[in-house]
């Protein structure tokens, strides 16, 4: 990406332009709006980006792009979502609830429907430059808003909701004496995951020729990187730092990457020396509950016993004892999932179950943190088998693209989405995999020509 994009031509708007505005509508709204700001029909929130993405739906269907892009969309991928979809069905119509048939409905529109739309529209170069770019602007945006309001004591998402009229219901967690922002996110791990995934998609402004758009990129990038830091979020920090070192050393500058490796790998070190539990035989107590990213998930039965915090060693602070209390969580929450899995392995408990059963499981408040594991406990093996294959033929087709800047940052942004789903269920709300779908449909419709390549720095 040499240079920002431009309009070509005049302005007089042409048709193909209507789509590409909604589309970036979407994005904005998307990223910069939290999910529960909106009109709330029951269990549905009716989100400005849900009303967006519905207009567009109906204009694609009508014109014939969608016809279109499903006959020409990579069939691996389409088959695959289709496969994840049946699966989830199967598994909505045994355990089905109004939540779980609202999730259902969810999946389909903001995943399938919407994996189809921006792929059709980001087919066009131009189109595909424009989404990459507004996702990165709105983003930063969100990012450094959110820094802001933190200096005067005031949430992103609450001030959004005081403005829409929703009441606002604010429970602060504090680590390291910083208050965790979650920027347009329902929690600050969210948030975090998606702060990373997106700095990825600014790196190949930061080889910008001209100086004054490197500037302009890197003071987003280290924007991105603050938020991250200020949501306290131990994977986001590493992963933002190692990605963009991968990035570098994939560009053939090894100093520039081998810098930021190894920053990834003293924050890495530093994390994991306070954060990792320790598991003495006279502790006997559970785990405290989870912190500020629990508030994100469906609520734990109410029957579950409350738990008693574990005894701390005696050099630990509280910010220690907090973030190895979490890890301590994540730990039990993958031994209650294989006895839960076990039990009903081939279609799972039902859509959004995860974090009820495995507090059931545990014997006390629990909330999965895992991606994968809250697929395999939901939709049980056929779903988690339906979703591997979808992440595969994504891949697979990535992989097999011309591998300019512009691609190599999108990939990077995908495997990073990927790889900290391991530590936390971003699918477990539609805001966090419906901006996982861009990203995935920008990777599977390839990239502009490649970067010019610089000098190694």
């Amino acid at each position: 990406m040499s240079s920002w994009v431009r309009p070509e031509g005049t302005f007089r708007l042409r048709q193909a332009d209507i789509p590409l505005a909604l589309i970036v509508a979407y994005a904005v709204t998307l990223l910069a709006i939290p999910t529960d700001v909106g009109f709330h029909l029951g269990a549905l929130v009716l989100s400005p980006s849900r009303i967006i993405l519905s207009a567009l739906a109906v204009l694609v269907v009508v014109d014939g792009s969608l016809r279109d892009a499903l006959h020409a969309a990579p069939k691996a991928v389409l088959v695959a979502w289709l496969a994840f979809l049946a699966s989830a069905g199967v598994t909505t119509l045994l355990y089905h609830s109004t939540q779980a048939l609202v999730r259902y409905g969810s999946l389909a529109v903001e995943g399938l429907v919407l994996w189809v739309i921006v792929w059709c529209i980001a087919r066009d170069r131009r189109g595909s430059h424009v989404l990459h770019l507004t996702i990165v602007l709105t983003t930063t945006f969100v990012a450094g808003a959110t820094l802001l309001l933190a200096v005067l004591g005031l949430g992103y998402g609450d001030v959004l909701r005081s403005l829409s009229g929703l009441a606002v219901e604010r429970s602060t967690d504090i680590r390291f004496g910083v208050l965790r922002q979650e920027g347009s996110f329902s929690a600050p791990l969210f948030f975090a995951i998606w702060l990373a995934g997106a700095s990825m998609l600014i790196l190949p402004w930061l080889e910008e020729e001209r100086p004054l758009r490197r500037i302009l990129a890197w003071a987003a990038w280290f924007i991105l990187l603050l938020a991250t830091v200020a949501t306290v979020s131990r994977i986001g920090i590493v992963v933002e730092l190692a990605g963009t070192g991968v990035y570098f050393l994939l560009r053939k500058r090894p100093r520039t990457g081998i810098v930021m490796l190894g920053l990834a790998l003293i924050v890495a070190v530093f994390m994991a020396g306070i954060t990792l539990p320790t598991f003495f035989p006279s502790r006997t107590g559970s785990p405290p509950p989870a912190s500020a990213h629990a508030s994100a998930h469906a609520s734990a039965p109410a029957s579950a016993p409350a738990s008693a915090p574990p005894t701390a060693r005696p050099t630990q602070n509280a910010d220690e004892r907090a973030l190895e209390g979490s890890t301590t969580l994540r730990i039990e929450g993958l031994k209650a999932a294989w006895r839960v899995v076990l039990q009903k392995p081939l279609f799972g408990w039902g859509l959004l179950s995860a974090a009820p059963v495995l507090s059931a499981a545990s014997g006390h408040p629990n909330y999965v943190d895992n991606t994968y594991i809250q697929i395999l406990v939901e939709l049980g093996v056929l779903g988690f088998a339906a979703f591997a294959l979808l992440i595969f033929a994504a891949l697979g087709m990535a992989v097999r693209l011309p591998w300019s800047a512009v691609h190599v940052s999108r990939l990077l942004a995908l495997v990073m989405l990927l790889g900290t789903a391991a530590l936390a269920s971003f699918l477990s709300i539609t805001q966090g995999y419906a901006a996982f779908v861009l990203v995935l449909a920008l990777v599977t419709v390839g990239a502009p020509a490649a970067h010019p390549e610089t000098r190694s720095g």
